[in-house]
């Protein structure tokens, strides 16, 4: 087997000089002091340069032979004594994968960061062997430590294990433990071994049958690690032949050919997982007394058990918990955090509230500990408690008042129908009833769906819209108009004294005064009815009055959250509804969180600002952690990120009751609802189900916790809708993503919102006579291209897409997810090069001239300006709001950029002075600054010249100028390159405005069965309807479209 050595790899070059802990050791001078010597440098003596080679050189046919079978793959090398990574320095990140552990944590941390910087795929541990379990690596290279003593609970027991002072097979010897591992996890193994030790292989029971060479290299070649010890190399793999025994004259002697063979990452998938030991304490340490008295207290949901003997503590709680729950498969998703016991259901006090009789589920759980040897003692407050809760509970699950523009069969309320076919009730479940064709079956319209009673059975089948038209012929004549629809009653329907209750609270509070219309008042007075919910009125509603009243009448001490930008704007509101001054103050010091107000208002930046910066956990949140009575959040919609400091800040402050205000609750995707109902109506929670720690809470869980799953999976299965998924969208719906913005099972996600979101729109029958509605037009542009621009932007595109297919292909051979950040960059190049190619796009020349789009944007600009319309332009680069805001000059109107790298002070003066009551025709503004708390009715005339990503934004930049003072009729104008990005947002705008509107405003979803179109596809169909009609070939036309460019 003769092989050419291999070179030195550059990326090694900076390990070189790392020694090993051996060979800078001071030399044992007994054999004590060889002991204490191991003990200090842990037998670590890197592998000389030349070994390495020659072990590589060993190696080096299969992986050849393994890469020939799947091209594209690597081999995994593995070293489980890796140190600084001697015998992984000829591995090349093209062709290799790189894996190894070692107890020596600092040397582990160099490898790491030197390989990652050469751009290796890795998995490197600081392990020590005993932690370390591998699997599926094609090479292992190892220089395991030698005649080092192992004793561990956590040692794989094999030939090499024997008894050890925690049980059989929990003592080894550190190099025979070490190749045996090895020759486990790897299919062929070359490993530097003492010649005295390598001499035992053949014949050996665990080495024997794998042994397929053995080369003695002698006592010289370690010198320069300081050891003087006679070693060989030996080589195993699967084979039958006779192993080859081998003298070495020198390391670059030619070697026989020995048949071995390695996988490729094709073939097998290499992992390394760790193990370790957690050293616990015992669970029970009463004495057994003889006294069975078990007293029962709780801790909110937490369900406590006291116990005065250890033996009846023993019996209680393995009647209770019963067994481990047993390993799921890895289709069946994993149990939530902290679900291992098959009845630790009991102890959580929601399941109990979750039950259709609380008080009698609190019997049965009192009966178990009764028949498990216990004598239960519960607290006299927690009877008080479940039947407190309980009330809480039937409030908060009633849904708040909604009505909604309903078109179709609904809107008539009630409906007669036929099945086409027959129909059963329920087709799980055997016997149930069936409606036939030719029956004449009533429909009542309510809570978004259409519900019938089977005459027979007593079931109620209950359908969406669609499922109803397809599955029955309507017999009732279907308004042709759209009605306005009770889909809810209120709340004070339902209960009414408790309403009189609260109204005469609101207005002792001074509550009535500020929400003083007749629909603010009604909602207020619901949303106090429970202890939570989202105000989602549109903008321009009253969503501050409404918080103002909520606070009012919340408690002693209140806390509104908003934007630093809108503090001035609150405070303008309180004193405008007549809020005495001294019962309200802005939070700007730690002083302030010692004398509390009625109303207190604080900055979303300071609530998760440190006090000190000294000391970074001690933040504002945490001064203000349960001392608030009620909390009012605007912009809810910003909780969607849960790991955010503004979030945790958020939940940091713990009140008693808490309101979120948004006009958009989903402000981008359908699953931006969770985190905001999560906020309001607890983690897993009898009202709220989809846990986030905990699991998705149903009753049966109260008995066994087998069917145990987590929230969001429950709610990605059943609302989310994708086409793939990372591993991290999966843990917490962030990352790299495929999700499409549609709904799944609408009528479940209505129900579940219900309780939580009062909905407002300006157009509703109850709100229309306080709030006067601008009218307002949209009229679309689509603008041809510049030749020079479209060869320009599909050069860039083209990159984008082949990247794109590139870097999926590898990332399912390697089982790997596309980097997120670079796919967001690729893309974030591609839509600067379609809006502002002046930007520079970097590994691409400059675009300088005026595209056909931003010579569009200017001209509808001045047209807009000259007849008399004060005009917006919305973009979303400064610089392109510098450079068309420059050319509108050119062309005659007074035009100014308006974004966020001015100071605030410059854009407030220049929106006042300038644009409001100054000469400024144009503000070419980026949606940044335009999103929130700015009231612009001046304008008259928007052009969005650059679409944003989600309709919360448009439509916020819409509102600056709808607001009730507009007198005129708005103009918007939307352009759109046909083929770019700019199609590609269109898209996405109009299937998140149609999932949207579905869910929040029950509007007949129109693009369920649309498609949603790639980005790559949307550029080809592009590029192939412009070949077409040029009659080219689309990649001729490209070429010619480059040249141009």
């Amino acid at each position: 087997m003769t092989e050419t050595a291999p070179r030195l790899n550059d990326w090694y070059a900076p390990l070189r000089a790392v020694r090993s802990l051996g060979s800078t050791a001071r030399r044992p001078g007994s054999l004590a002091g060889l002991h204490l010597a191991r003990q200090e440098h842990l037998s670590q003596f890197f592998t000389p340069d030349d070994v390495a080679a020659l072990m590589w050189r060993i190696v080096r046919p299969a992986m050849a032979d393994a890469l020939k079978r799947s091209p594209g793959s690597r081999v995994a090398v593995f070293d489980n004594s890796v140190g600084s990574g001697r015998l992984l320095q000829f591995a090349n990140p093209e062709e290799h994968i790189i894996g190894g552990a070692d107890i020596h944590a600092p040397s582990v941390e160099q490898l790491v960061d030197q390989a990652g910087a050469a751009g290796f795929q890795m998995e490197l541990r600081a392990l020590a062997l005993e932690e370390q379990r591998a699997s599926g690596w094609g090479v292992g290279l190892i220089n395991p430590p030698f005649s080092v003593h192992l004793e561990s609970p956590l040692l794989v027991g094999g030939e090499t294990t024997c008894a050890g002072r925690f049980g059989p097979h929990t003592s080894a010897v550190s190099h025979a433990y070490a190749l045996e591992r090895a020759l486990d996890a790897c299919d062929l193994v070359v490993a530097v071994l003492s010649t005295s030790f390598a001499a035992t292989l053949e014949g050996h029971p665990a080495f024997g049958k794998k042994l397929r060479a053995l080369y003695r290299l002698g006592r010289s070649v370690f010198k320069s690690e300081t050891a003087d010890v006679d070693v060989s190399i030996a080589v195993f793999a699967v084979g039958s032949a006779r192993p080859v025994v081998l003298d070495l004259d020198s390391l670059d002697a030619d070697l026989p050919s020995v048949p071995v063979r390695c996988s490729n990452t094709h073939e097998a998938r290499p992992e390394l997982r760790s193990i370790r030991v957690n050293p616990s304490e015992p669970v029970i340490t009463l004495d057994p007394t003889g006294d069975d008295a078990v007293r029962l207290t709780h801790c909110g949901r937490k369900l406590q058990m006291h116990f005065r003997c250890g033996l009846v503590q023993a019996k209680v709680m393995n009647g209770l918990l019963r067994s481990i729950l047993p390993p799921r498969l890895p289709e069946e998703g994993r149990y939530p955090v902290g679900v291992k016991y098959a009845g630790q259901g009991v102890f959580d006090l929601e399941l109990v509230l979750a039950q259709p009789d609380p008080l009698a589920a609190w019997g049965e759980i009192l009966d178990s500990i009764r028949a498990a040897g216990g004598r239960p003692i519960p607290d006299p407050g927690i009877t008080g408690y479940l039947r407190r809760r309980r009330r809480q509970h039937d409030r908060a699950a009633t849904p708040l008042g909604r009505v909604a523009l309903i078109h179709g069969p609904g809107a008539s309320g009630t409906l007669t129908a036929t099945p086409r076919e027959a129909i059963q009730c329920n087709p799980a479940r055997w016997g149930s009833g069936l409606f036939l064709p030719g029956q004449e079956v009533p429909f009542t319209y309510e809570g978004g769906v259409y519900a019938a009673t089977h005459p027979t059975t007593g079931e109620v089948l209950s359908l969406e819209e669609s499922a109803l038209l397809r599955g029955f012929q309507m017999l009732s004549e279907v308004p042709s108009s759209p009605q306005w629809t009770a889909i809810h009653d209120s709340r004070e329907v339902k209960y009414p004294q408790l309403a009189k209750q609260i109204r005469v609270r609101l207005d002792r509070s001074g509550g009535a005064a500020v929400a003083s219309w007749t629909y603010q008042q009604s909602d207020v007075v619901e949303l106090l009815m429970a202890r939570s919910g989202i105000v989602a009125f549109q903008m321009g509603l009253g969503k501050t009055r409404a918080a103002i009243a909520l606070c009012l009448a919340g408690g002693n001490h209140n806390l509104i959250c908003v934007e630093a930008h809108l503090i001035d704007e609150l405070l303008t509101e309180l004193r405008s509804v007549g809020v005495p001054a001294e019962e309200y103050q802005v939070i700007r010091s730690p002083e302030d969180c010692k004398h509390l107000r009625r109303i207190n208002i604080i900055s979303y930046s300071r609530l998760r600002k440190p006090v000190n910066e000294a000391h970074a956990r001690r933040t504002y949140a945490s001064l203000l952690r349960r001392r608030i009575a009620t909390m009012v959040c605007d912009e809810a919609h910003l909780l969607r990120n849960r790991f955010s400091a503004q979030t945790r800040a958020v939940y940091m402050v713990s009140p008693k009751r808490r309101y979120g205000m948004t006009g958009t609750p989903i402000a981008n995707m359908p699953r931006d609802l969770l985190p905001q109902m999560q906020w309001v109506g607890g983690d897993g929670t009898a009202i709220q189900p989809f846990g986030f720690y905990r699991p998705y809470l149903t009753p049966d869980l109260l008995h066994s916790m087998h069917s145990a799953r987590r929230g969001t999976d429950v709610f990605r299965d059943e609302h989310v809708v994708t086409e793939w998924v990372t591993a991290q969208f999966e843990e917490d719906f962030t990352g790299g993503k495929r999700e499409v913005p549609k709904l799944a099972n609408l009528a479940a996600l209505r129900a579940w919102t219900a309780p939580f979101i009062k909905r407002r729109i300006a157009q509703e029958p109850e709100v229309s006579p306080y709030i006067k509605t601008p009218a307002y037009e949209v009229e679309h542009h689509e603008v041809n291209w510049d030749d020079s621009h479209l060869g320009y932007w599909l050069t860039i595109a083209d990159e984008f897409a082949n990247w794109y297919r590139d870097m999926r292909a590898k990332a399912g051979d390697s089982g790997k997810q596309i980097n997120l950040v670079a796919l967001l960059a690729r893309i974030g190049a591609v839509l600067m090069a379609g809006n502002y190619p002046q930007y520079g796009i970097k590994g691409f020349p400059t675009y300088s001239q005026m595209t056909s789009k931003q010579r569009f944007t200017v001209e509808r600009a001045v047209m807009c300006a000259q007849d008399g319309h004060k005009t917006m332009v919305f973009v979303e680069n400064p610089g392109l709001a510098e450079c068309l805001a420059r050319s509108i000059n050119q062309q005659g109107a007074l035009a100014r950029a308006f974004h966020g790298k001015m100071p605030i002070t410059e854009r407030n003066e220049l929106l006042s002075k300038g644009f409001r009551r100054g000469p400024v025709e144009v503000l070419v503004a980026t949606y940044g600054v335009v999103q929130t708390g700015l009231n612009i009715p001046e304008a008259s005339r928007g052009i969005f010249g650059a679409r944003a990503w989600t309709t919360k934004t448009e439509m916020q930049a819409r509102y600056r100028m709808l607001r009730p003072q507009q007198m005129q009729t708005c103009q918007f104008e939307t352009l759109e390159l046909p083929g770019s990005l700019d199609t590609y947002q269109a898209m996405m705008l109009d299937f998140k405005q149609d999932a949207s509107g579905a869910a929040v405003d029950y509007l007949t979803p129109e693009l369920d069965d649309a498609e949603f179109l790639h980005l790559d596809t949307v550029i080809e169909r592009f590029v192939e309807g412009l070949a077409a009609r040029s009659g080219l070939k689309s990649y001729d036309l490209r070429e010619k479209l480059k040249n141009a460019a």
